[in-house]
């Protein structure tokens, strides 16, 4: 469960936790709205959030999560996986240069089951267990999931929560002779290709559910960083389209 954003967040701890209210009139049902994904009119701008069930070169939201997990719950120091299109990760810069063509994939919240996990972590074969899972505040509580381009702001709803098995254990931050979870889970959409230009890109987020104190202590244990009771981030991505 120590993903690489739940890493590089607890090492900004400090500084995100005064970062961002949430969004006036989010909604995590995924209703749409004027600043919703699936207000049509806005499908053909520059790096909009596409449909759910958009397909990207024969990728679907889930067929990218199982590929790029492995990488994902790294320090992102290696290197990512090959997709045809661009996965937008937090890096020394958190800067991209592509083309005017191109796709993007952008992960906003991402889990997986290595221990140790946020609460009672679902069966991913079951869509009910892991939506119940995210929204209970019983359990991780996820209040807000939000991507900001140019300004422009969607809310993710649960049709962007992609669950996956996968066929190799992860390895990362675990504690020696500890087995790898092999399910993982994100909040992730596609963007549109975007103008030549600069551009910025911001994923931000909310969890206030009441097994996130338990888990902030084990990490406390490990890590010795102050126990908290919500999970809080912003990470702005540069763009840069030649």
């Amino acid at each position: 469960m120590l993903t690489r954003l739940f890493k590089n967040w607890i090492n900004t701890l400090l500084a995100m936790a005064a970062l961002f209210p949430m969004t006036v009139g989010y909604s995590w049902a995924g209703h749409p709205d004027e600043h919703s994904v699936g207000h049509s009119a806005e499908w053909g701008v520059g790096g909009a959030v596409l449909p759910a069930q958009a397909k990207i070169h024969g990728y679907s939201l889930a067929k990218a999560a199982g590929k790029v997990a492995a990488f994902n719950v790294t320090d992102h120091s290696g290197t990512p996986p090959e997709l045809p299109f661009q996965m937008l990760y937090t890096t020394a810069t958190n800067a991209f240069d592509v083309g005017e063509r191109e796709f993007f994939y952008v992960p906003v919240w991402q889990s997986d089951d290595s221990y140790p996990t946020v609460g009672n972590y679902p069966d991913v074969s079951d869509r009910s267990a892991v939506l119940g899972y995210l929204n209970s505040q019983d359990e991780f509580g996820l209040v807000e999931s939000t991507i900001i381009v140019d300004g422009r702001e969607y809310s993710l709803g649960t049709d962007y929560v992609a669950a996956v098995k996968l066929k190799e254990p992860l390895t990362d931050f675990l504690p020696p002779a500890t087995v790898g979870g092999q399910q993982y889970l994100t909040v992730a959409a596609f963007l549109s290709p975007m103008r030549k230009g600069a551009h910025t890109v911001e994923i931000r987020g909310l969890a206030t559910g009441a097994a996130i104190e338990p888990w902030s202590q084990v990490l406390h244990d490990a890590l010795g960083i102050d126990p908290f009771t919500e999970m809080r981030f912003s990470i702005t991505y540069t763009v840069n389209v030649h």
